[in-house]
């Protein structure tokens, strides 16, 4: 049985996804939203990301159903310091 993802851009290379997070993060972001819609799939480098842009779907990954998902090291950097 494959996987099946959202919508997201093709890896060209590898490291495609990285390079173009690179050179700006927040236009990155915005191409996702405004090619793939409220969530998408990509890689940055190995690591396989989705990118949630409607408030709803953060809420229900964060909140309502946190326990059902993997948050990357970032996110659980973040939350050991943000609180």
């Amino acid at each position: 049985m494959s996987k099946r993802y959202p919508p997201g851009p093709r890896r060209t290379f590898p490291l495609s996804g990285l390079l173009g997070y690179r050179r700006g993060p927040l236009p990155f972001f915005q191409n996702l939203a405004a090619q793939y819609g409220d969530i998408s799939y990509f890689r940055l480098g190995p690591q396989e990301a989705f990118f949630l842009n409607h408030p709803d779907h953060i809420k229900d990954v964060l909140v309502t159903n946190h326990q059902s998902f993997h948050k990357g090291l970032a996110l659980q950097r973040a939350k050991r310091s943000a609180g």
